[in-house]
């Protein structure tokens, strides 16, 4: 939970509490550039709309399995002067675009704290006959992880968190802008395409890492590794006090069977790796770009020299296409260009007779696949009382067998039974986080879960709604340990 006063405490547990919700805008985005040491969404310049508020709605959720939280908002302001109509005639009208940076805070009388900063998402849209305007927002990790790789990146036995940082650095956003935990996943090698999706490579390592990825209420991109998990208990939640409502949920969510499949690469040592598939001809006086193709991504390749030796990269020139003729040496090597999967160099002739380039070999050092991953783990009773719930993962950044078979058995821990995933409309808290930790009693059963999604909505007048679904507490204490742990018992593999 966030960090508050004693008040603010006071006031969430009252029976009459204050409800109060603020809303800051900033439409024209512009910045105090003095400020210093604070992330670069707090220099903007905000105006508080929260006058204007018919209703906030705000929510953060952890991707099933990969634990990448994702925050948005739905915010209805009242706009009755046409005051946020896009192309009006007020003085907001120019700047009703999309990216407009929000905050939102959220309390009880005096005392609030911040629940959301973020960008709008596309054009505000205006209701002319209840005369508001409703804008969507995420946050600015979501908005990060909508855009694609500008440059391809090569990662060689890397942790998690060294990944996340470089990955975060390249979209702008500075180390003070983010709390790293060290990671517990060790890749050999990560190969991130350029205009691959951040998103769809960051989902990639959190599933491996078993961890959590989420912007934290302030803004600050936060990585927690699957050990991150507190069992301190943050809030107390039975049907006498502050339960309002229990929603049943199906078993769609259900996993009781789990195949784990990928592949572990590795950088070789230098090796031949790519040649000339056919000869090329050079005009005399002319540069040509040749292509060579490598079947796999190479961390670095050796630039080809004139037929000096075959023990490394060389290539051969011809005055005939068939390499028949007389051997020249009048073409050089001008440049050369590695691209990860292909190699360009660019051959210029500098004799005074047409000439053929008639063999490149290229020695590289490939990252190539050493290993194959399959797992499947199920859990049998989960199996014969609800048929099979299979989640199949295919994933490459699993850096050894055993992380991967560790992936699968927190799995199956969690999401085998109906009664390990809960929904409930609580007297809510706003400081309440993803990943606390909850005690529920429900019909005197008591339990510890953990918070995987919060929907918070403030309306008027001055109604506050908190939904929170929780899933199953891992307990970090039960990992197998070699020399302790009974084999075929319940402890899951460490991590």
């Amino acid at each position: 939970m966030q960090n508050t006063s004693v008040l603010f405490k006071t006031l969430a547990t009252s029976d009459a509490r204050p409800i109060r919700g603020d809303v800051f805008i900033s439409f024209s985005k512009l910045q105090e550039p003095t400020l210093q040491g604070i992330q670069d969404w707090d220099k903007y310049l905000y105006t508080d709309y929260s006058g204007r508020i018919v209703d906030v709605e705000w929510t953060r959720e952890e991707q099933m399995y990969a634990s990448v939280s994702s925050g948005m908002a739905d915010i209805i302001l009242d706009n009755h002067d046409g005051l946020f109509t896009p192309n009006g005639s007020s003085v907001l009208s120019i700047y009703m675009l999309p990216a407009r940076p929000v905050k939102i805070y959220s309390g009880f009388g005096s005392e609030v704290v911040q629940s959301f900063v973020g960008l709008t998402d596309g054009m505000p849209s205006v209701n002319e006959k209840s005369k508001i305007v409703i804008l969507h927002a995420i946050d600015f990790l979501s908005y990060f992880l909508k855009k694609p790789l500008d440059e391809s990146s090569m990662f060689i036995d890397k942790r998690t968190d060294e990944i996340l940082r470089t990955l975060f650095n390249d979209q702008g956003v500075l180390d003070v802008q983010m709390n790293l935990d060290v990671g517990l996943n060790r890749i050999p090698f990560v190969y991130a395409k350029k205009g691959e999706v951040l998103g769809d490579l960051v989902f990639k390592l959190m599933e491996a890492e078993g961890g959590r990825l989420f912007m934290d209420e302030d803004g600050a991109i936060t990585f927690k590794n699957r050990q991150g998990y507190s069992s301190d208990v943050k809030m107390y939640l039975d049907s006498y006090r502050n339960i309002v409502n229990s929603v049943p949920k199906s078993n769609d969510e259900l996993v009781n069977v789990v195949v784990v499949e990928g592949k572990i690469r590795e950088v070789q040592s230098l090796q031949m790796y790519g040649q000339l598939t056919q000869p090329i001809q050079i005009l005399h006086g002319q540069s040509v770009p040749i292509w060579i193709s490598f079947q796999e991504p190479v961390t670095s390749a050796v630039d080809p020299v004139y037929v000096t030796s075959k023990k490394t990269s060389y290539y051969e020139v011809n005055t005939l296409q068939d390499g028949s003729g007389v051997a020249s040496s009048s073409v050089v090597l001008s440049s050369s260009y590695l691209f990860d999967t292909s190699l360009q160099l660019v051959f210029t002739n500098n004799g005074s007779a047409d000439l053929w380039v008639t063999s490149v070999v290229i020695f590289a050092t490939p990252a190539v696949p050493v290993q194959d991953i399959y797992i499947r783990e199920e859990d049998s009773s989960s199996v014969d009382k609800y048929g099979e719930k299979i989640l199949s993962i295919n994933n490459d950044f699993f850096g050894d067998v055993d992380n991967a078979q560790s992936k699968a058995l927190i799995i199956l821990h969690t999401f085998t039974d109906v009664g390990e995933i809960k929904q409930l409309e609580i007297k809510g808290d706003m400081t309440l986080q993803l990943g606390d930790a909850v005690r529920i009693d429900l019909n005197g059963v008591i339990e510890v879960f953990r918070v995987i999604k919060i929907i918070n909505r403030i309306g008027l007048p001055g109604k506050f709604t908190q939904i929170v679904t929780v899933g199953k507490l891992l307990d970090n204490s039960n990992y197998f340990t070699i020399g302790v742990s009974a084999v075929g018992g319940t402890d899951m593999i460490a991590p």
